[in-house]
């Protein structure tokens, strides 16, 4: 298995947390879970069906609220936004409308329309969704097709930022979480991508097309 995100084909053991496998590539630093352990479409659908997230959770509008500080800066008056990977219910579309702004809801199992990526957006956000994607690099192309020049891409996933951690680290036991991000790795993403990237916050990077 090479890595999902650089393809390069040399990886190292990093551990053997929860029983399974996960490597670390030395070329981007992006850490992974071996392939065999993933679980299934159906077993993801069933996961995210018990989230509870509401829009209208103020602790989970407070959680999302570094997306909008990282963000509104860098917009223009009444900015089209995508919510990728929106899951059931998302307050951002709320919270950016609050500022003029409207953002549209993407998500595989919930909001499925394919169409929306024949649009073009000023800004896409992505929480708590990297760390679940099979092919990082293949959406964060995706994702590029439909991006306005000048636009922004903000990611919010959560930062390891010592591998020694890992083990201990509770991210890894969510069993739909496959892939684990640094700012290295995501330096690396934006280099191979001809992107710039920013880190505004503890767990969030925020990619600007040059």
């Amino acid at each position: 298995m090479s890595c999902p995100l650089c393809s390069h084909n040399k990886k190292i053991l990093l551990s053997r947390a929860n029983q399974k496998l996960y490597y670390v590539c030395p070329q981007c630093d992006f850490i992974y879970l071996d392939r065999q352990f993933y679980l299934s479409r159906q077993e993801e659908q069933e996961r995210y069906a018990k989230h509870e997230n509401t829009p209208e959770d103020p602790k989970y509008q407070k959680f999302l609220q570094p997306v909008l500080d990282s963000l509104l800066p860098y917009l223009k008056d009444n900015s089209l936004g995508l919510d990728f990977g929106s899951g059931a219910g998302s307050p951002l579309p709320q919270m950016f409308a609050a500022f003029g702004h409207k953002v549209k809801n993407y998500d595989s199992f919930f909001y499925p329309d394919q169409t929306l990526f024949q649009h073009k957006y000023d800004f896409i956000v992505s929480t708590e969704t990297f760390e679940h994607l099979h092919q990082p690099i293949k959406e964060m192309k995706r994702l590029l097709t439909c991006l306005k020049p000048g636009g922004y891409i903000c990611v919010m996933t959560q930062f390891l930022s010592n591998k020694d951690d890992f083990e201990s680290w509770y991210y890894h036991r969510d069993p739909s979480h496959v892939g684990f991000f640094n700012q290295h790795s995501f330096q690396y993403l934006a280099k191979a991508l001809g992107l710039s990237v920013f880190f505004p916050h503890k767990s969030i990077a925020v990619f600007g097309v040059k």
